[in-house]
């Protein structure tokens, strides 16, 4: 599970999610750009505590988000953004190289539990690759603008199942994640369908 994407299924919007998001999908058809997150800034957005060790200590196959900061210790640069959290510790065992066993499975979340400000830096490049975030930066400015002016129960409202808010893309998904996590709210992958569940 550590390593793995659960795919997402295909939903069909309503008349609702058109009109939520119809604005925000024509500027995002103008956009280019890398599959990246923006790069972290001087005072990045950060998950609770609370809702960061929620995610960690999780084992089940319907993962939590965490906001993380990545740092390439091999070039120097930083990037904050969403994953899931069993590929931050899948991440975490590739990097210190850690037996899947219960010490391992200790030792990786007492390393991620003890971070600093969720900043993790990282030189092996698999363990990179399996903290790479799947979003643009134009993808993460759509998530805000949609998530900000919604109040908590529409959000709920949009992110039922199935809900006018959920989107068939990977990278949709993980950027309004993290546009949700940053409003203070925690949120999980759904098992088999991939969707969004909003916790609290």
């Amino acid at each position: 599970m550590k390593g793995i994407r659960r795919p997402i299924v295909l939903r069909t919007a309503g008349a609702a999610a058109v009109a939520v998001l119809g604005g925000l999908l024509s500027q995002g058809s103008q956009a280019g750009g890398s599959l990246s997150a923006p790069a972290a800034t001087q005072n990045p957005p950060q998950q609770s505590a609370e809702s960061f060790a929620a995610a960690i200590f999780e084992r089940s196959m319907s993962p939590f988000y965490v906001l993380i900061t990545v740092v390439d210790d091999t070039t120097g640069k930083a990037r904050t953004g969403c994953t899931t959290a069993n590929l931050l510790l899948g991440a975490i065992d590739m990097e210190y190289g850690l037996a899947s066993d219960a010490a391992g499975i200790e030792k990786e979340r007492n390393i991620a539990l003890s971070t600093a400000g969720h900043v993790f830096h990282f030189s092996k490049a698999e363990a990179l690759a399996n903290v790479a975030f799947r979003y643009s930066p134009h993808d993460m400015d759509v998530a805000r603008q949609l998530i900000r002016p919604l109040s908590d129960q529409q959000l709920r409202e949009g992110f039922s199942d199935p809900g006018a808010l959920q989107s068939t893309s990977d990278a949709t998904q993980d950027a309004r994640a993290c546009a949700l996590i940053e409003r203070g709210l925690t949120v999980r992958m759904a098992d088999r369908t991939g969707r969004l569940i909003l916790v609290r």
